[in-house]
């Protein structure tokens, strides 16, 4: 993974206490660089225009449904709704059948 410049959006960190517009420079998979104005040379450039950069958000309140219930929901589905709302981890709850209270059902999930 190269360099990967986010410009132009809006940053939001409350544990800076940062909300302003900037970008945000991402290297083989890290944060090395959040300003105004950061060099764009040899960076893959993403227009944030009229978007929010954050950190990545954490939903701890997640209705997989799967294993029992796929019907309504699956893993995959979940997961994919999950990384197009900006969240990188998810809590599901424990609402499956067979409820996920069980070392076995755990290492299904995961």
């Amino acid at each position: 993974m190269g360099r990967l410049l986010i410009h132009g959006g809006r940053i939001l960190d409350p544990s800076r206490d940062l909300d302003e517009p900037g970008d945000c420079l991402i290297e083989a998979g890290r944060i090395v660089a959040v300003g105004a104005d950061l060099p764009r040379e040899g960076a893959e450039c993403l227009d944030a225009e009229g978007a929010w950069i954050v950190p990545g958000l954490v939903d701890l309140h997640a209705h997989l449904r799967e294993p029992g219930q796929e019907y309504k929901e699956d893993l995959a589905s979940g997961g994919m709704a999950a990384v197009a709302g900006g969240f990188t981890q998810v809590a599901c709850m424990a609402n499956t059948e067979p409820v996920n209270d069980d070392p076995s059902v755990t290492k299904f999930i995961l």
